[in-house]
Formats: C-alpha cells, structure tokens, sequence
C-alpha cells in the first residue's frame, strides 16, 4: 500500500523556542494551535504541528 504523508508533527521541549529554531531554519509561519499548547506550522508544501513537552527530542538544547 503506497499512500503520502498528509501531515507532520514536532514534539519539542518548549515549543516558543522551537518557533523561533524552525522559522528562522526553513522559513515557516506558525498559528496558535487548537489547544493554546502549541503551533500549527504553514510549510510551501506539507502542514504540520508542534508540541511542547519532549524534552528529549529538542534539537536546539
């Protein structure tokens, strides 16, 4: 079964300091998320999302 991602999320330690590290990176422009907890991301091609809470999985520490 071949099928394509539709969307993609980023789990982050604090998702402020991620806004700042993925738009500065690529470029993207990010909404308050549904829950107020996070960030809905707007990419030239793929949307995403990005979370708080993963404190291993921040690239920018």
């Amino acid at each position: 079964m071949a099928s394509e991602p539709t969307f993609f999320e980023l789990g982050v330690a604090d998702p402020g300091r991620g806004r700042t590290f993925y738009g500065a990176l690529f470029g993207w422009t990010f909404e308050p998320g549904p829950t107020g907890h996070g960030f809905a991301i707007t990419t030239d091609g793929l949307p995403g999302g990005i979370h708080g809470g993963d404190e291993a999985a921040a690239p920018y520490h």
